[in-house]
């Protein structure tokens, strides 16, 4: 009897774990910038944009200017943010940008090797990234 019981939990290990974190088949491969945002959009909601409480505009070369504002309103889109000022600006290249999404490349690791520059307050680097790892 314990061994068949053991057997039928064995065979859901993720689910007797309470921190279990499921991953789908069928992760996006980002190619292009837009449906990046389109996915962070896709977060925004009064909780989200409560305990981020920042925003970030992104250089992104080949591709312009781009904002994620989860301070205000939690706009997302092309361009400077109409309602304040950002609080971290974030300047890569396209790839760089990509790779980051498609999760071939942690962000830290992009700083670190000078892939990505920052300016503004700098303690906003980690909240980015908890929106970068939410949106992956």
């Amino acid at each position: 009897m314990f061994i068949q019981h053991y057997q039928q939990e064995a065979r859901r290990p993720c689910e007797l774990l309470a921190n279990c974190r499921y991953f789908s088949d069928d992760i996006p491969s980002y190619t292009e910038i837009e449906p990046v945002f389109v996915r962070i959009k896709s977060i925004a909601n009064p909780a989200v944009i409560k305990k981020i409480n920042a925003v970030f505009v992104f250089h992104i070369e080949e591709e312009g200017v781009w904002h994620v504002d989860f301070k205000n309103e939690g706009t997302v889109g092309r361009g400077i943010p109409e309602d304040g000022k950002p609080d971290l600006v974030v300047g890569l290249t396209k790839e760089t940008f990509l790779m980051i999404f498609n999760r071939e490349l942690k962000p830290a690791t992009a700083f670190m090797n000078g892939k990505i520059k920052l300016s503004g307050d700098l303690s906003r680097a980690l909240v980015l990234e908890s929106v970068m790892k939410a949106t992956r």
